[in-house]
């Protein structure tokens, strides 16, 4: 099966900017009906728990999807799927646990426990789909793994809004949440049998388990940071004020992650082409700076048009969530960064300089922890809001300018900011 041709890269891309596309849709009912019913203090509420579930997540992310990959060369793919399903199964059990405590030791009971007990199972169901998802994506076919996500997505968009027409508790927004998980992986097994019909029976093989934890280790530690960095404003939100601002926090963090959604796809879809010119440094170097300049250029733009937009989609929305614009406009600075170094990530792993990235991140959790936790008691939101910024720059930008393997990229970087370099010919 020639699975690695130009057409099925492509093919897999388009499903995956499908697969985003249609995640902004349901963001966008969840923004304008979920939130706008529940109002900002149980929204935030809800949104509090779903940040201590993602940072008690980084336990998982020791089974990490690139090196699991790399193991379909010398592995048994059935013993593979079965070992890092098993693996991702039982952090995320110890994840439960450790969240049981946490509900214990907690001043918040009651709403606040229900809807972490129930996250927590969902996040559980969620890692039962790893080790298939993960085949699914090495043989670039991500349109099974889209489709089981959305099907389940889009029911699971229904029944809120069922529960926003029955009024019914936010608990059930969880509740919810959990059948769509549920769905999605019965539509992902019935189309993994379809698939791989001749597998053989699983068993436990802790080598194989050992050794992906083992190289993970690196990329599970920058990705901690990178969750650690990115959700503990919310997060110290709710510890040093209150769910209520969570909740307006929470909608200027979901509108910016609509202006962040092609991240991904123009990561993937560009990697496979960096690793091409890379054989012709020239090349390489014209095609980095034109597509960062593009890129950046592209954010700007769209920030720019989304503060016109702004004030007619918060009509929409209750006043209490008004505040939520300033924050909003204070983050997408960050964005700007984000998309300036939307090709870092791939030339530090095409260069073999990743530790890069993982000391990078690690600076940036300790920074980004202080920040907040000195600028939320004195500013409230807008403090957490210039953590985030102050971070997202030193993380992404001003740190590529200490190290001599990064100074290409910060040298793009900079030079980026000039649009004149996306219409500059090749030599």
């Amino acid at each position: 099966m020639n699975s690695r041709s130009l057409e099925a890269i492509f093919k897999n891309v388009a499903w995956l900017i499908f697969d985003k596309l249609f995640m902004l849709g349901m963001n966008m009912v969840v923004i304008f009906v979920i939130a706008n019913f529940y109002g900002p203090e149980k929204y935030g509420l809800f949104q509090y728990a779903v940040n201590i579930v993602l940072m008690l997540e980084i336990i998982v992310q020791l089974v990490d999807g690139r090196v699991v990959k790399k193991q379909y060369f010398r592995e048994d793919h059935d013993q593979i799927v079965f070992n890092i399903t098993a693996a991702k199964v039982l952090l995320s059990s110890a994840v439960l646990i450790i969240g049981i405590v946490i509900m214990l030791l907690s001043d918040r009971k009651g709403v606040f426990s229900a809807l972490l007990f129930i996250l927590m199972v969902d996040s559980i169901i969620k890692n039962f789909r790893f080790g298939m998802e993960n085949r699914f994506e090495y043989f670039l076919q991500s349109k099974k793994v889209v489709l089981a996500s959305n099907v389940g997505l889009f029911v699971g968009t229904l029944l809120q809004l069922y529960a926003v027409l029955n009024k019914m508790s936010i608990t059930y927004i969880a509740v919810v949440q959990t059948i769509s998980t549920l769905l999605s992986l019965g539509i992902l097994y019935f189309q993994y049998v379809q698939e791989f019909k001749n597998r053989s029976k699983g068993h436990i093989n802790r080598t194989l388990i050992y050794r992906i934890i083992r190289e993970s280790l690196p990329l599970a530690i920058a990705s901690a940071a990178c969750v650690i960095y990115t959700r503990c404003d919310s997060l110290m939100i709710g510890i040093l004020l209150s769910t209520l601002e969570v909740g307006i926090y929470s909608i200027s963090s979901k509108l910016i992650s609509t202006i962040q959604i092609l991240i991904i796809p123009i990561q993937t879809t560009i990697f496979v082409k960096m690793m091409e010119w890379y054989e012709e440094p020239k090349r390489y170097e014209e095609n980095y700076l034109r597509i960062t300049s593009l890129i950046t250029w592209i954010s700007i733009t769209g920030i720019l048009c989304s503060f016109l937009i702004l004030p007619f989609v918060f009509k929409m929305l209750k006043p209490e969530y008004l505040p939520a614009i300033e924050i909003y406009k204070l983050m997408s600075i960050s964005t700007i960064f984000t998309y300036n170094a939307v090709l870092r990530s791939s030339h530090f792993t095409i260069t073999h300089n990743g530790k890069i990235l993982m000391v990078t991140q690690l600076i940036t959790v300790i920074m980004n922890i202080i920040l907040n936790y000195i600028l939320i008691k004195l500013y409230g939101m807008r403090g957490a809001a210039v953590a985030t910024v102050f971070s997202q720059f030193v993380s992404l930008f001003l740190s590529n300018a200490f190290y001599k393997e990064a100074r290409f990229v910060f040298k793009n970087q900079i030079k980026a900011f000039n649009p004149a370099y996306i219409f500059k010919r090749k030599h």
